[in-house]
């Protein structure tokens, strides 16, 4: 399975953790470099990791967790993602059960902490190549969000770092948040949103 090791805004280099190996490529779109990793090797999953944490990627538990093609699993090592709770005030779901972060778990919910999905999803997302609109984080969880409904199985997965990694500080975005409202729900939820804000996120 090959990683793209990034430092949250742009791709560092891509390993094999099947081979000793690496390539070089810095200071392009985490998303870019995917794509060219997907298009290049269409049957495989491709993974993504931030560079403190290579060291950690537990290369044991890929093959189980990732064990059909339709699974895409990333693993926050907080706990918080880009999206913050506020989403609560529209998604009528699960998404922020109180669930133990060592266990594994479905949500849509997505982080560039650590993570991967097969070839042919990152495919079917090529409209999203090279936009400066969408964090990569938000890449994540746009394809993840939009996928779940066509039988995308997400999850989150403890498994796929050793127990002793370092913690990644997230980077909650309240911008992006209304962004992702508004491409994924209906227009009135928007301001219902915003009122919500005012009233409880002060």
């Amino acid at each position: 399975m090959k990683f793209v090791i990034h430092d949250r805004n742009n791709a560092i280099k891509v390993i094999d953790s099947d081979k000793d190996q690496d390539s070089v490529v810095k200071g392009r779109f985490v998303q870019d470099v995917l794509y060219e990793l997907a298009s290049k090797n269409s049957m495989e999953f491709i993974g993504w990791c931030h560079k403190d944490l290579e060291d950690f990627i537990n290369h044991d538990q890929l093959n189980s967790i990732f064990h059909h093609e339709l699974i895409m699993a990333s693993y926050s090592t907080t706990g918080d993602y880009e999206i913050p709770e506020a989403i609560g005030y529209i998604e009528n779901s699960t998404t922020f059960l109180n669930v133990k972060p060592d266990v594994n778990y479905p949500t849509w919910l997505m982080s560039s902490d650590i993570g991967g999905m097969h070839a042919m999803v990152i495919l079917k997302f090529e409209n999203l190549k090279g936009s400066t609109k969408t964090s990569f984080d938000g890449f994540l969880n746009h394809i993840s969000k939009t996928a779940l409904s066509e039988g995308l199985f997400c999850y989150s997965s403890p498994g796929l770092l050793k127990k002793d990694s370092v913690s990644i500080e997230s980077r909650q975005n309240k911008i992006n948040l209304f962004y992702f409202v508004r491409h994924h729900y209906r227009s009135r939820w928007l301001p219902l949103l915003f009122l919500d804000y005012l009233l409880y996120e002060k």
